[in-house]
């Protein structure tokens, strides 16, 4: 999918949906592409085009706005976070051996001391 980053992009686009996520409204068009306006200020009117790269490929960073968007499925957003979450359960499972091998090597060391 093509983000579009200029006004001038738009002429002709045919809008399949619009959605809002953390201060972002995204707009998906008919022809696979889409834009996303963001807040720049307080008042009602103050949203711009954002021409930041925004990645359509979930992440643990993105998964939730890609869910409220509805560009992944709320299947796909559960087996994401379960993905996400068994992931980051085995890091800490091995950081914590390696700190326990670490604590161990170093008090074994000073009892033989």
């Amino acid at each position: 999918m093509k983000q579009i980053k200029s006004e001038e992009e738009l002429k002709g686009k045919t809008v399949e949906r619009c959605r809002y996520s953390d201060n972002a409204y995204a707009i998906f068009f008919t022809d696979n592409t889409f834009i996303v306006f963001s807040g720049i200020g307080w008042e009602d009117n103050d949203v711009d085009i954002n021409t930041d790269s925004f990645d359509l490929t979930p992440n643990v960073f993105n998964i939730n706005r890609l869910s409220e968007w509805g560009v992944i499925t709320t299947d796909e957003y559960n087996y994401k976070i379960k993905q996400y979450s068994e992931e980051s359960m085995e890091r800490e499972g091995e950081h914590e051996r390696q700190l326990y091998d670490k604590l161990k090597k170093k008090y074994d060391d000073k009892n033989h001391d």
